[in-house]
């Protein structure tokens, strides 16, 4: 997905996903797109091709491959959950819960850590912590309705629906961990979420080990499945 390769990060409002309703269903910014042309793997690719491609992407199949997956997702964990003991899942949170988009078709692509990001001044780029600060992503509405699910709050209620607990655990860098805990703080608990922060010490190496260190410890010191 066009995020996993631009590691373009705004995780800060993930607990509006819980009242997001008409941002679902909004048309992404730039669509309809332009059918691209094809990439010649001959050749070093053009970025603004890339651009395009990536755009398209968006446009046509994000949203539906987002929904397949988390489809199956949910089908994993009715069968499983009733199988284990302390069923848990863990979500990321960018283009995972939350959708970044206005902010990645407004940069191009690009990405800019510091910096503004005045809503109103369509023209300017957005710098990331400022995005984040506003809370202005959207909620995915299929990430949501598994989150339903698995807390049995899907209507109409499922008989004997075993609730499954839920783990956040964003890539957060150390200057937006301030920010992040600030707002985490006071939410974690009221929505029925736990929430693992990236370590200091992990700062610059790949997101698999603290994303690995984290799942390591919800089942070996928390105990759950």
């Amino acid at each position: 997905m066009y995020a996993k390769c631009l590691n373009l990060t705004a995780a800060i409002a993930f607990f509006r996903l819980f009242a997001i309703g008409s941002a679902w269903a909004q048309i992404p910014k730039g669509c309809p797109a332009p059918v691209p042309e094809s990439l010649d793997s001959s050749q070093p690719p053009n970025l603004g091709l890339i651009k395009a491609q990536l755009l398209y992407y968006r446009c046509t199949k994000y949203d539906s491959e987002v929904e397949k997956k988390l489809t199956e997702a949910r089908g994993w964990i009715e069968m499983r959950a009733p199988q284990v003991s302390k069923p848990a899942i863990v979500f990321d949170i960018d283009e995972t819960a939350l959708s970044n988009w206005t902010s990645i078709k407004r940069n191009d692509f690009a990405y800019f850590r510091d910096g503004p990001c005045d809503p109103a001044n369509k023209r300017v780029a957005c710098g990331q912590i400022a995005w984040d600060k506003l809370e202005q992503a959207t909620a995915l509405a299929p990430t949501h309705d598994l989150f339903n699910f698995a807390k049995c709050k899907d209507l109409p209620r499922r008989a004997n629906c075993t609730s499954v607990a839920v783990f956040l655990s964003p890539d957060a860098s150390t200057r937006k961990r301030i920010i992040l805990k600030k707002i985490y703080a006071t939410k974690v608990i009221t929505t029925g979420m736990g929430l693992y922060m990236r370590d200091p010490s992990t700062d610059g190496q790949p997101v698999a080990i603290p994303k690995t260190a984290a799942r390591n410890d919800i089942e070996s010191r928390l105990g759950y499945t």
